[in-house]
């Protein structure tokens, strides 16, 4: 089966009952941006993976997925790719987002709990235990040596 749109600059609209006795389009195929556009929720199955980039045997550059084995979100970045996320802030919260464990913007960072960096040993090269930064208060916080 082929969809095709003859018409120059023209779309593909797939529309669907609306829930309340009306008619909506849920997806788009525009063909003068050139665009598909997806306009409710796209719901995909257990281990089903949104994969991105140009595909290499099996996998893409970046993929999104479930694994409902191990009830494990998972975003990677494949094939030795760089991750990067770009805002001007990044919250990272817990799944009721009432609760921040890391929060970074362009001034700095704050988190809950503790931090830990690796301290470096003299000439001999190598790390110990590390450095660790706890709160002890609102604004107050203990650097402890490893």
């Amino acid at each position: 089966m082929i969809f095709q749109q003859d018409t120059n600059d023209g779309n593909i609209n797939f529309n669907c009952d609306d829930g309340s006795n009306g008619v909506t389009t849920y997806m788009s195929l525009d063909g003068g941006d050139t665009d598909i556009n997806v306009y409710k929720n796209l719901h995909l199955s257990d281990n089903v993976k949104i994969q991105l980039g140009a595909p290499t045997s099996s996998t893409g550059d970046f993929e999104i997925h479930h694994n409902s084995t191990t009830n494990v979100n998972h975003i990677s970045s494949l094939l030795s790719r760089q991750l990067s996320l770009n805002s001007d802030i990044i919250n990272l919260t817990n799944e009721a987002n009432n609760s921040t464990f890391l929060l970074l913007n362009s001034t700095g960072g704050t988190f809950a709990g503790e931090a830990k960096a690796p301290k470096f040993i003299g000439d001999q090269g190598g790390y110990n235990d590390g450095y660790k930064l706890t709160r002890s208060g609102h604004d107050a916080y203990r650097i402890a040596l490893g």
